[in-house]
C-alpha cells in the first residue's frame, strides 16, 4: 500500500499536468577541462510508456541518448568541457501515447570558460598591481592562489592587491578555483616587464591517432633581453624539437601524424641572454594519444536494444560522424547510438569518424554479420622494402565465398580492380592468406607510386560483395638527410636530421659519412645527428639508413663547416738574394670559404707599412725594401697572419768580403802577438833557465798548452807585483831526444784578474837533450799563443 501511494505521489504532477521538462537552473558556467551537470527532471502521466529521449545542442544536433534508468532525472553529465561544449542544450522525449517529441519551454545555457590571470595598474596609485583570476561566467566559488607555484594562504577572493615596488612581491602568479585544483590558470610574471615565464592554455590536450594536435603555449622575457634558444622535450624521451623566436611570444607546438609513442609530458624551456639556465613552468602539457574503436554492448533494461559507441581514451570534445556499410547515417553525430537488434535492417557494419579520421568498422550483430578487420589503418615503409598488411574477414555463416582480392581505392575507387591483373603490380604482390578468414597481402619492393589506400573484399556465392572499408592507408618514404642550420661555422652546433614522409614504427636510425659508419659522434633516439661543436673534420657527405634496412640509405649530403684561414705560410724566391736582385713574396692559407684578400706588411719598428696586395708582390731588393715581411690572409669570417720572413739586402760578394776582412784582422793580430811574445822570452835567457846551447834545430813537432794561474801556493810560480804591472811566469820543460827536430806550438791560456789592461805574461821554455849539448843558434819555430780572457 505504501509503495502504490509512492508511485502515485511520484506520477501526481504528470496525471494532473501532463508530460514536462524542466531545469532547475537555465545558466551553467563550467571550467574548461572540468566536469559540469546540466540538472534536468522530467514527467509523464500514468499509462504512458517511455521510448526514447535525448539531448540536444542549438546547431550542433544531438549530444547525448538517454535512457529511462534514472526516471525523473534527465541530468547531463558533461565531462572535459571544451569551449566546443558551449551552448544552448535542451533534454526531449517521447513515449507510446506521444509519438512527437516532448521538451520545455525554457533551455540550458552553458558557458565555458578558462581561468586567466589579469594584471591591472590601481587607478590613483600607480605603486600597487591588481591581479584578478579572469573568468567569462561567473564561477560563484572561492578561488586559490600560487605564487611561484606555492599556495598563497589567506587569499581566497577572485583578485589579489600587490606592491610593484617591493621585489618580494615579484614572481609567477597562478590561480585555481576551490574544488578545482587540478584545473589550474596558467601562470603569469608580475610585473610582466620584469619577468620571465612560460603559460600553456591547455595544460591537457586529447589527439586523435594519426592527427595533428597543437599544445599551446606563450612565453615571455624583460624588453631588455635577447633570447638565445629554446626548445620542447618530453619528460621521458628528452628534446622533441627546437624552436626560434620567429613568432614571440607565441611558442605553441604543432605535432602532426601521432602515433601513441607521442603520449607523454611536454614542457617548453628557453634561455637569454640575462639568464642563462633554463626557464620553464611549474605545469606542463599532458598530451593523450587516442584511436577510435567501435564497441557493442547490450543495454540493461532491454536485452534487444545494442548499444553502439565510438570509444576513446580520453575526451576529443567533437562531434562524430557514423557509417553503416560504408555510408553516412544523417543526424547520428552523438559518441554513442542504439540499435534494435531484432530488426534486420538495423544489422551491417558500422565505424565511426572524428575529424575526418575513422574507426575500422564493427559488425553489428558480430555473429551475423560481414567484416574485415585490418590489425593497422596505417603503415609507413621505405622505397624499396616490404611490407605485410594483416587481414581477417568473416561473413555469415549460411554463405560461401566466391573470390577474394585487393584493390587499390587511388586506381579503382567506383569499380574495384584486382591488383593481380594491374600492371603496375606485377611481381610485386603476394597474397599469403592461406587460413580461413584470413586476407593478409604483401606488397614487395613497393615504390613511391604504390602509396594509397588498399581494401580487401570478398564475393559470395550468392553474388553479394562486401568491401572492407576503410581500407589500410600505405604510405612509402624515402629518406631525406637535412642539415640545420644550412651554413655552420666551425666551433658552432649542426643537427642533421634523417627525415621521412610519414612515421615510422620504432626506427633505429644509422649514419654514415663517406660512406663510412659515424662512430666518433653521439646518436641520438630520435631522427637526429647532434655535431656540437663541430669542426672542419666532420666537413663530408652524410647519409642515413634505418637499421635492418641499410641497403635503403638516403642520397649523400654534403656538410660544409666553414672556417677562418689557418697555417698561414710565407715563402721567399729565390733563396738568397742581393741587393738590386728582383725577389717575389708568396703567401698560402688553408680556408673556407677561400681567401678573398691578401696584404702584405712590412715592418718598420713598431709600426707596419702596407707594401702590398694579392697572393704574391714582387720587388727589387733595396736597403728601402729589404727587412721583415709578413701577410695577413682574410675571408668572410675573419683574419690571420703569418710569421715573420726577413729580406736581406746584402749579396754573397758583401758577405765573403765581410768574412774575408775578419779573417785578415785576425791573423794579423796573430802575427803581432807572436813577435811580442818572442822578444819577451829572448828577455829572459839571463835568468840560467836555458841558453841558446840548449836548442837547436828539431824536426819533430810538439804541441803543449800550458794555463798560468792567478795564484798558486807553489813559490815556483809565485807572481810578483811592481805597482800596477802584473807579471806572471809560465814554465814548460819539455825532455827531447837527441834527434828531434821541434817546432814548438805553445799555447798558454791566462785567467781574468782584476789588473789592469796592460798585464804582462812570460812564457819560459827549457828544452834538454839527452846527451851532450853544444849551445847553437836555434832555428826551431815557435809559435805561442797567449789567450787571456
Amino acid at each position: 500500500m505504501h509503495l502504490l501511494t509512492a508511485i502515485l505521489l511520484l506520477r501526481l504532477p504528470g496525471l494532473l499536468c501532463g508530460p514536462s521538462v524542466t531545469y532547475s537552473s537555465t545558466r551553467v558556467c563550467g571550467l574548461k577541462g572540468s566536469s559540469v551537470v546540466l540538472p534536468c527532471t522530467y514527467y509523464y502521466p500514468w499509462g504512458h510508456i517511455y521510448q526514447g529521449g535525448e539531448w540536444q545542442k542549438e546547431k550542433r544536433g544531438r549530444v547525448r541518448e538517454h535512457s529511462n534508468s534514472k526516471y525523473p532525472d534527465c541530468s547531463l553529465n558533461i565531462e572535459n568541457l571544451s569551449d566546443e561544449d558551449s551552448g544552448v542544450h535542451r533534454f526531449r522525449f517521447y513515449t507510446t501515447l506521444y509519438l512527437s517529441w516532448i521538451t520545455g519551454s525554457s533551455a540550458v545555457s552553458l558557458s565555458v570558460t578558462d581561468l586567466q590571470v589579469k594584471e591591472d595598474a590601481v587607478a590613483g596609485n600607480q605603486n600597487q598591481t591588481k591581479v584578478s583570476c579572469s573568468t567569462s561566467c561567473s564561477l560563484g566559488s572561492q578561488y586559490v592562489w600560487y605564487k611561484n607555484g606555492k599556495t598563497l594562504q589567506g587569499k581566497t577572493t577572485s583578485s589579489i592587491l600587490l606592491d610593484s615596488t617591493r621585489a618580494s612581491e615579484k614572481g609567477n602568479y597562478s590561480c585555481s578555483v576551490r574544488g578545482h585544483e587540478a584545473h589550474s590558470s596558467s601562470a603569469v610574471c608580475v610585473p610582466r616587464k620584469q619577468c620571465w615565464s612560460v603559460a600553456y592554455s591547455s595544460t591537457r590536450v586529447c589527439g586523435l591517432k594519426g592527427a595533428s594536435v597543437v599544445l599551446p603555449c606563450t612565453y615571455q622575457y624583460p624588453w631588455k633581453d635577447t633570447y638565445q634558444r629554446g626548445e620542447w622535450y618530453e619528460e621521458q624521451r628528452g628534446r622533441v624539437r627546437e624552436h626560434s623566436s620567429s613568432k614571440y611570444p607565441d611558442c605553441s607546438l604543432n605535432m602532426d601524424n601521432l602515433s601513441d609513442e607521442d603520449s607523454g609530458v611536454y614542457r617548453f624551456r628557453f634561455q637569454t641572454n640575462l639568464h642563462s639556465s633554463w626557464i620553464t613552468a611549474n605545469s606542463a602539457a599532458i598530451l593523450s594519444v587516442t584511436d577510435l574503436q567501435v564497441k557493442e554492448e547490450t543495454v540493461e533494461e532491454n536485452q534487444n536494444l545494442i548499444k553502439v559507441s565510438c570509444s576513446t581514451s580520453c575526451s576529443l570534445g567533437s562531434q562524430y560522424v557514423w557509417y553503416k556499410n560504408g555510408q553516412t547515417l544523417e543526424h547520428k553525430t552523438t559518441a554513442s547510438m542504439q540499435l534494435d537488434s531484432t530488426r534486420p535492417s538495423e544489422e551491417g557494419s558500422y565505424s565511426c569518424a572524428v575529424k575526418g579520421h575513422r574507426s575500422p568498422a564493427v559488425c553489428v550483430p558480430a555473429e551475423q554479420c560481414w567484416g574485415v578487420a585490418y590489425s593497422s589503418n596505417s603503415i609507413c615503409r621505405l622505397k624499396g622494402s616490404s611490407v605485410d598488411i594483416s587481414c581477417t574477414y568473416k561473413y555469415p555463416r549460411d554463405q560461401s565465398i566466391n573470390t577474394t582480392f585487393w584493390f587499390n581505392h587511388q586506381k579503382t575507387s567506383n569499380h574495384p580492380i584486382d591488383l593481380h591483373l594491374d600492371k603496375d603490380y606485377q611481381n610485386h604482390t603476394e597474397y599469403i592468406g592461406i587460413e580461413r578468414n584470413n586476407c593478409t597481402l604483401t606488397l614487395k619492393d613497393i615504390r613511391e607510386s604504390h602509396s594509397g589506400e588498399y581494401s580487401f573484399r570478398f564475393i559470395t556465392g550468392w553474388g553479394q560483395g562486401f568491401s572492407g572499408l576503410p581500407g589500410v592507408n600505405i604510405t612509402v618514404t624515402a629518406l631525406q638527410v637535412f642539415i640545420t642550420p644550412e651554413a655552420v661555422t666551425e666551433g658552432e652546433r649542426v643537427t642533421l636530421t634523417c627525415d621521412t614522409t610519414c612515421i615510422m614504427t620504432n626506427p633505429i636510425f644509422a649514419w654514415y659519412k663517406n660512406g663510412q659508419p659515424v662512430t666518433y659522434k653521439h646518436t641520438t633516439r630520435d631522427n637526429k645527428l647532434h655535431l656540437d661543436p663541430v669542426s672542419s673534420e666532420d666537413a663530408g657527405s652524410y647519409s642515413c639508413a634505418v637499421k635492418g634496412h641499410e641497403s635503403l640509405s638516403s642520397n649523400a649530403v654534403f656538410l660544409n663547416v666553414r672556417y677562418v684561414p689557418r697555417k698561414i705560410s710565407l715563402s721567399i724566391s729565390p733563396g738568397e738574394t742581393e741587393e738590386g736582385s728582383s725577389v717575389t713574396l708568396t703567401c698560402s692559407s688553408d680556408a673556407n670559404p677561400p681567401v678573398h684578400t691578401y696584404t702584405w706588411y712590412m715592418k718598420n719598428g713598431a709600426e707596419s707599412l702596407v707594401r702590398g696586395t694579392g697572393e704574391s708582390i714582387s720587388f727589387n731588393v733595396t736597403s728601402d725594401t729589404s727587412g721583415l715581411y709578413y701577410c695577413v690572409a682574410q675571408n668572410e669570417l675573419g683574419s690571420q697572419n703569418s710569421t715573420d720572413a726577413a729580406v736581406p739586402s746584402e749579396g754573397p760578394e758583401v758577405v765573403m768580403m765581410l768574412v774575408a776582412s775578419i779573417s785578415m784582422f785576425t791573423f794579423l793580430a796573430l802575427i803581432l802577438g807572436m813577435v811580442l811574445l818572442r822578444k819577451k822570452i829572448a828577455k829572459t835567457t839571463g835568468d840560467g833557465r836555458f841558453t841558446d846551447a840548449n836548442m837547436q834545430s828539431d824536426s819533430g813537432l810538439v804541441y803543449s798548452t800550458v794555463t798560468a794561474r792567478a795564484t798558486t801556493s807553489d813559490p815556483a810560480q809565485s807572481i810578483t807585483t811592481h805597482d800596477q804591472d802584473n807579471v806572471q811566469y809560465a814554465t814548460v820543460q819539455i825532455n827531447l831526444s837527441k834527434r828531434q827536430e821541434v817546432p814548438l806550438y805553445s799555447t798558454v791560456q791566462m785567467p781574468q784578474t782584476s789588473a789592469q789592461d796592460d798585464d804582462v805574461a812570460y812564457a819560459s821554455v827549457q828544452f834538454q837533450r839527452g846527451s851532450a849539448v853544444t849551445r847553437a843558434e836555434d832555428d826551431s819555430v815557435i809559435y805561442s799563443t797567449v789567450h787571456k780572457p
